[in-house]
């Protein structure tokens, strides 16, 4: 267990930990068309090292194949084959190492491969630590038999390795780890074998690997035309995946803006195409029973996953994050620290639907935020939910009071913006915005106790109630009529000759709305008949005026008595067809009068003595 463990850290630390074979596809060769023919980084017998008399050995036994295995990305493949020399069976030979032909006898602990570390023609580098050794195989004997074919892989430290190890007594010594399958017939078909490399030592030190491909276990076993095909080798290694620290720690996200994140993980091993790396955010108690995905990347090696944070995730100081892979299926461990993560929102308050007059002001409404933001703006829709588009000039303060000049409904939020940038929208403020008009709005001018032109009142929205009202001043205050004017229309109607303001007063969720005064000039009715003078006369003894309308044809006059300086001192309703006694106590003197109905008027002065 010491040596392996000393084994396995001493490959892990090495700058080529991850190696594979050099082509292991058999795609590149040398001398291709020759007797010489060998895949590149790979010898076989016409390389090898011989004497005299094994020198025939040096013989064609390796070529370029296009017999390729299913799903392959490569063109070709290599394909070694036995022959027979002078009644010996010379079996198949490839290998990263050289081949050494010291005996015409095939089982010679004299006749092996070897890794010559002084040639780089003849050894291969290698400081990997892999778990197995993967190679796809075509094997068949010509006898159709159940003789076996050999691959046999072994990590060694710097020395000229021997394979078999027993043409070397000190070989076994400086063994790290070895891979070795012997296999029969595959029937014509592509198969794949992965052969676990066993680490038993005794060395520790990754330095070279000698692998040896052979048509037979067994030195000068099988027979002529055995073949072996192989092709897309790969060394592979325990994948590992681990999650890297977050930074910064804290996050800040709005209620419909997420914010970015970079989640650092290392992925070590062999892992396949196509495999995604995915990073999750636990809740906020650092559960993971539902995690929220944060992004993906396809990769089979390290990296970073540029992940965004969800728009809403709740405030929270223990999130904790995390990668899992889809091929090999790792979860790795959290990524060992608390993260927190903050809610920033905003609400305004208060938030209750207001009714205003168009041109007026409602009720002002702030904004609270969760932390204060780096700069808000409110602004406004005419439908919930928006869009929204900002006031003109821009609305940016903590509060906002409502005033708009058109009728309609508006729906106001506060857009508030914190670094990030993170964006969060408020609640929505209802603001209904009536109006009303008169039509028609130009002024008007009338005689005394005489129909004007009819108006009508146009409300945004329909009230649930109006009336009409007039004042003699610009402005108000302004008086109901007797009775009440409460149509969508109004006549003008005065009996009385003066300049009157008329408004239409609508009354919406419980606020009431004043149109524009219309302007109504009542002027008096002149002109009188002598026969209608002569028959009405005044007197006016010790403060008792006395107005005889016996013999008039006056309906209900109204008089109106002044002094000389225009004052009014009297002023009263009469009665038709009668005297009427008046009580006026002023200071003698000469007065005016005016006796007047709808169609009739006499003005005149009158003495009190």
């Amino acid at each position: 267990m010491l040596a392996l463990a000393a084994g396995f850290f001493c490959c892990l630390n090495a700058n080529a930990q991850y190696q594979n074979v050099d082509n292991a596809g058999f795609e590149n060769w040398v001398d291709l068309s020759t007797s010489s023919v060998e895949p590149t980084h790979w010898n076989s017998f016409m390389t090898a090292d011989a004497t005299l008399l094994t020198s025939f050995g040096k013989k064609k036994r390796v070529d370029r194949s296009t017999v390729k295995r299913p799903g392959t990305t490569g063109s070709y493949s290599a394909v070694i084959w036995s022959t027979n020399e002078f009644g010996t069976i010379a079996n198949g030979n490839l290998t990263t190492g050289k081949i050494n032909m010291g005996s015409t006898s095939p089982s010679n602990s004299d006749n092996y491969n070897f890794t010559k570390t002084s040639d780089t023609l003849f050894c291969h580098p290698f400081t990997g630590h892999p778990d197995s050794l993967v190679v796809w195989v075509r094997f068949k004997p010509a006898s159709n038999g159940t003789e076996q074919a050999r691959i046999n892989a072994v990590i060694h430290d710097s020395y000229n390795y021997f394979d078999p190890s027993g043409a070397d007594a000190n070989s076994p010594n400086h063994v790290v780890g070895t891979a070795t399958l012997n296999f029969t017939k595959t029937n014509g078909a592509w198969v794949r074998k992965s052969i676990p490399f066993v680490y038993g030592g005794p060395s520790s030190t990754c330095a070279y690997v000698l692998i040896s491909l052979t048509t037979n276990m067994t030195p000068g076993g099988g027979s002529a035309g055995d073949s072996l095909y192989v092709d897309d080798m790969q060394m592979v290694y325990n994948p590992s995946l681990t999650t890297g620290t977050i930074a910064p720690s804290t996050y800040f996200v709005g209620a419909s803006t997420g914010t970015a994140i970079s989640i650092p993980f290392t992925l070590t091993g062999t892992m396949y195409a196509g495999n995604t790396v995915t990073a999750q955010l636990s809740d906020a108690s650092g559960s993971f029973t539902s995690p929220i995905t944060l992004g993906s990347v396809t990769s089979t090696s390290s990296g970073t996953i540029s992940g965004t944070i969800p728009a809403s995730t709740p405030s929270g100081t223990g999130y904790r994050i995390r990668v899992v892979s889809t091929n090999y299926a790792i979860t790795a461990l959290n990524n060992g620290s608390d993260i927190q993560i903050t809610l920033l929102t905003n609400s305004i308050a208060p938030s209750a639907s207001q009714t205003i007059e168009a041109g007026t002001s409602g009720t002002a409404t702030s904004v609270s935020e969760a932390i204060a933001a780096t700069s808000r703006e409110w602004k406004v829709g005419t439908t919930t939910g928006g869009p929204y588009v900002s006031f003109s000039p821009a609305e940016t303060g903590v509060s906002y009071t409502p005033s708009f000049a058109t009728a309609g409904d508006y729906y106001v939020v506060c857009v508030s913006t914190w670094a990030g940038p993170v964006v969060s929208s408020s609640n929505e403020l209802h603001v209904l915005v009536a109006d009303n008009s008169v039509s028609p709005s130009t002024p008007q001018t009338i005689v005394q106790s005489t129909n004007g032109t009819q108006m009508t009142v146009t409300e945004t929205p329909t009230g649930a109630s109006r009336e009409w009202k007039y004042a003699t001043v610009s402005g108000g205050p302004y008086t109901s009529f007797s009775p009440a004017e409460t149509n969508t229309t109004y006549t003008p109607y005065f009996t009385i000759p003066a300049t009157y303001y008329v408004v239409a007063q609508t009354v919406v969720n419980g606020v009431t709305i004043t149109s524009p005064e219309v302007e109504i000039t009542v002027s008096v009715n002149v002109g009188i008949s002598d026969a209608e003078a002569n028959a009405t006369t005044l007197t006016w003894n010790n403060g008792l005026l006395n107005i005889d309308l016996s013999n008039s044809d006056m309906v209900k006059p109204h008089l109106l008595i002044t002094d000389l300086s225009g004052r009014i001192v009297a002023y009263a309703l009469l009665t038709s067809n009668s005297v009427n006694v008046l009580n006026v106590k002023v200071a003698p003197g000469i007065y005016s009068y005016s006796l007047q109905d709808g169609t009739h008027k006499l003005n005149g002065k009158i003495l009190n003595k």
